[in-house]
């Protein structure tokens, strides 16, 4: 048939009244053909298919049901058990058999005595992949787990569920939420494909579930929110792999986006997507991800505010910090689970980036590793800052052991420390306003490097009291008329080099108080007398 073929589509008519049969009868038997919708459709209670094909024509769906609008499930082939452990990176598992097994299918993999993150009892090791091959006792899996499992006690293959949607569709709830719980939610789908839809006025507007190879574009979510709420998202990526939002926007709930569910999720990625949360959640980041996050990119893209875990790429996106004036970022078990560059942000309200973490389900947060934090090219008009002060957005937390921080080209920026680090370099930045430029109030540093910045002559502007090694170079100041302008370093073991910096206006000049001290081509004063030994070169 051609692409055209009259035969190939199924068009429902609305009877203005109750649509919900004769509409679920089409999904049972379209049989890969897909169905136009163009008009206005009522239904009441769930559609529920393992294939559903839409081409929408400016077409609305008005629900008042207590589910889901549109349920897409795939059918459980069976239960396996797993003859062995996982070895990380691995692209395969060993069954005790693979009868009834195709490529193509989804299975889950579960390991739920072993955590992946501590902060929910049920953040289990696994994953959810697309078999790519089946061999005698061995199913080959597209993908990898990025740790080892001692022992796998839930196998499940899945003949997976395929939705697309395509046109302009709005789908809405009519009742008061908490009535209705999903617009769209997709249980062990693969290759999913949705375009052009409006989602308004549930709990969760879209959520894919145990899915594999998810494709969302122009995508928008509404209302989520109602009184009393801990669960109202516009998108909610749960234990799922491969998932593409692009061209997409929320202004619902909560949070706009969170991620979580059960075993981890894997390769989640935003494209030119606005992630607003509704007014009565201002206190909620609107880019949401739970800790069972591995990864995520998101790229030129728009929130008010976000909470992160895992490992997380952010390129070329804004911030408002309009509602929430503050951002964070959760530390892990392992180095390698938590990384974070972000590079190219704007934040027109300025406000706060901090390593942070939520008290876990057992009680006190007990994660303490980061292996990395990239800020590169930030921009603000007013002051912000980046804070490596776990204890002060959590008490419970125990202090963090960071990699490597690495601040570079950013304007406006404080960088604030009480955390350990192994090294920081702050590089060709501008620190122009009437505040601090970098804070140490405690925790370690072993190597600090300060190179190529400009920041104001004022009280403190550079202040360090525990590090090993204090490199700054090429550095010059800006005079604000500072009446007190004064630099303090002050480690009783540690060495301090200066070399090629201008600061004339530190009038004050430099408080030292370190083991060794090295200054070439720098001219500044002493405030007092230095306490070290001075190294002469």
């Amino acid at each position: 048939m051609s692409k055209n073929d009259p035969t190939e589509f199924i068009t429902i008519v609305p009877n203005g009244k109750d649509d919900t049969q004769n509409i679920q009868n089409t999904v049972n038997t379209a049989n890969g053909k897909t169905i136009v919708l163009n008009g206005e459709y009522f239904v009441t209670e769930p559609i529920v298919g393992k294939s559903i094909n839409i081409l929408a024509k400016n077409a609305i769906i008005k629900s008042k049901n207590k589910g889901e609008t549109f349920l897409a499930k795939g059918i459980l082939r069976g239960t396996y058990i797993a003859t062995g452990g996982y070895n990380k990176g691995a692209n395969y598992i060993l069954l005790n058999h693979t009868a009834g097994i195709k490529k193509g299918d989804i299975i889950r993999i579960v390991a739920s005595k072993e955590l992946y993150h501590p902060s929910r009892g049920y953040y289990w090791k696994g994953g959810n992949f697309e078999i790519s091959n089946v061999e005698a006792d061995r199913v080959w899996i597209h993908g990898a787990m990025p740790f080892d499992m001692k022992m796998i006690d839930i196998v499940e293959v899945h003949d997976p569920a395929c939705v697309k949607i395509v046109g302009s569709l709005r789908i809405e709830n009519t009742a008061p939420l908490p009535n209705g719980l999903f617009g769209i939610r997709i249980d062990f789908g693969k290759d999913i494909y949705i375009e052009g839809v409006t989602v308004d006025n549930y709990v969760t507007c879209i959520t894919p579930r145990f899915c594999v190879n998810v494709h969302m574009k122009f995508v928008k979510t509404e209302r989520a929110y109602y009184s009393g709420t801990g669960t109202s998202y516009g998108l909610a990526t749960i234990s799922s792999t491969n998932i593409l939002y692009e061209n997409c926007s929320t202004q619902s709930g909560r949070h706009g986006h969170s991620s979580g569910g059960w075993e981890p999720v894997y390769n989640l990625q935003f494209i030119n997507c606005m992630i607003f949360n509704e007014p009565q959640a201002a206190n909620s980041a609107s880019m949401d991800t739970h800790d069972n996050l591995v990864n995520v990119i998101m790229q030129n893209c728009q929130m008010d505010s976000f909470q992160l875990a895992g490992n997380v790429t952010m390129l070329n996106c804004t911030v408002f910090h309009k509602a929430r004036k503050h951002s964070g970022f959760v530390s892990q078990n392992a180095y390698d689970k938590a990384n974070y560059i972000f590079d190219g942000i704007y934040f027109p309200n300025g406000g706060t980036v901090q390593l942070n973490g939520y008290s876990q389900s057992g009680g006190s947060w007990t994660m303490d590793k980061v292996g990395s934090v990239i800020a590169r090219n930030w921009r603000s008009p007013v002051s912000m800052n980046i804070m490596f002060r776990a204890k002060q957005t959590n008490r419970s937390m125990p202090v963090q052991n960071i990699g490597s921080v690495l601040v570079e080209n950013c304007r406006n920026l404080q960088v604030l420390v009480e955390d350990h680090i192994e090294n920081v370099t702050v590089s060709n930045s501008v620190y122009s306003l009437d505040a601090v430029f970098i804070y140490q109030y405690g925790g370690h540093v072993n190597n600090i490097k300060i190179d190529s910045c400009t920041f104001t002559a004022r009280y403190h502007a550079i202040h360090l009291i525990h590090f090993t090694s204090c490199l700054i170079t090429n550095c010059s100041d800006l005079d604000i008329g500072n009446r007190a302008p004064r630099l303090v370093v002050a480690c009783r073991k540690g060495i301090l080099t200066m070399i090629n910096n201008n600061l004339p206006h530190f009038t004050q000049g430099l408080a030292v108080h370190v083991n060794k001290y090295v200054l070439i081509n720098t001219d500044i004063p002493f405030y007092g007398r230095p306490v070290g030994t001075a190294v002469l070169i």
